[in-house]
């Protein structure tokens, strides 16, 4: 009897390994970028003249390119020509912000529809973004067919305006986000994710893709900077405050938890500006006005935590990264992965004082696809 047990707790646990159980609200975002270089001969073709009045071009663009949306069922879609760079979240209320760096689409995929354009009508963007953002029910499960009625706009498009489809790169994106401690505080209900490699999920699903293609795969962990944690802030013979004594702590505590449990690629922020992750050649932090570039190296076995803070202002948001590398595509499946950085995020949690029941902490789990069709 003793040893079906223990041999039952074994297989549990590795089949947990390939499943990562997340609250029934868990929050789905898919949204897919057509981005293109415009040409002055596609001025003069859409405006039917030679002419700088890029204001003329852009509204016909935008206006030809709502109508095959609308054809093709595509209802929440926009242009983008001013090279800012489109950050889209799950909200009950739509609404877009335009920052000097960004453009932040927030909407629920259930019931929010939209066509705008954001362009700088003084001037040819040297890219144009077509950003189409998924709508309906079950936006996961629904992924492949989203994405082939995206191609199929592609095609239309490019034979609209006589553009190559290699001309175009396509960019998924796909996001599920939800509160690492909502069981605790009573939400009970969960639903299962194997969180499969998209390629390998597309090609299940009969989604041919090119043979080249760029995934990339990553998760984020937003710490609320709580007030028990802000009162741990050592201050200096001037009685100022040093935060950087703090988030220096917490990124010693987070860089031996993060090995602790086999996570190589991470990093930790403290300056109130939000992480987009890039692959590189080198393992490395550029900061922006308004955002923090990560560059990861996913080809050297071990690197160093990359971190970046303000040691004279005290953030909002403590956000932790976590780069996936081939190592963490196990069996086709970031399962292991996810819940190997739950566990870290957990613990380091535990150690700086959370309350489960009290504090949310949200993580959000990214996958990328881009590639050029042929």
């Amino acid at each position: 009897m003793l040893h079906y047990q223990k041999r039952h707790s074994l297989v549990a646990k590795r089949s947990n390994a390939q499943k990562v159980y997340v609250p029934a609200n868990a929050r789905e975002n898919q949204y897919l970028l057509l981005s293109f270089r415009p040409s002055y001969e596609l001025v003069s073709q859409l405006t039917q003249q030679l002419t700088d009045d890029y204001g003329l071009f852009y509204q016909i663009l935008s206006q030809q390119f709502f109508e095959l949306c609308e054809a093709h069922g595509l209802h929440n879609t926009h242009v983008i020509a001013n090279q800012k760079l489109a950050r889209v979240r799950f909200n009950e209320e739509q609404q877009i912000i335009e920052t000097a760096e960004q453009l932040l689409f927030f909407y629920n995929p259930g019931y929010h529809t939209g066509h705008h354009s954001f362009v700088e009508k003084s001037q040819l963007a040297e890219k144009i973004d077509f950003l189409i953002l998924s709508t309906g029910e079950n936006v996961r499960e629904n992924a492949h067919y989203f994405h082939q009625q995206t191609i199929e706009l592609l095609n239309d498009l490019a034979k609209r305006f006589a553009i190559p489809l290699s001309e175009f790169k396509i960019k998924d994106h796909q996001h599920l986000t939800y509160d690492i401690y909502a069981p605790e505080r009573g939400d009970r209900q969960t639903k299962t994710h194997g969180l499969r490699d998209l390629s390998f999920r597309y090609q299940q699903q009969s989604l041919e893709l090119p043979i080249d293609f760029n995934r990339q795969t990553y998760a984020i962990a937003n710490l609320p900077m709580t007030l028990k944690l802000s009162k741990t802030v050592e201050y200096e013979t001037n009685s100022e405050p040093c935060y950087g004594r703090l988030y220096q702590r917490i990124a010693d505590e987070f860089d031996a938890i993060a090995k602790k449990y086999e996570l190589s690629k991470v990093a930790f922020l403290a300056n109130g500006k939000a992480p987009i992750v890039r692959l590189a050649n080198d393992n490395n932090v550029l900061l922006g006005k308004e955002l923090n570039y990560l560059y990861f190296d996913l080809q050297k076995e071990s690197s160093s935590m990359l971190g970046a803070w303000q040691n004279d202002e005290l953030t909002d948001t403590l956000y932790l990264v976590f780069c996936a590398d081939e190592v963490a595509l196990y069996r086709n499946s970031y399962a292991k992965f996810v819940n190997q950085l739950t566990l870290a995020v957990k613990e380091l949690c535990l150690t700086l004082g959370y309350e489960p029941q009290k504090d949310v902490v949200m993580l959000r789990f990214f996958q990328h696809l881009s590639y050029q069709l042929t």
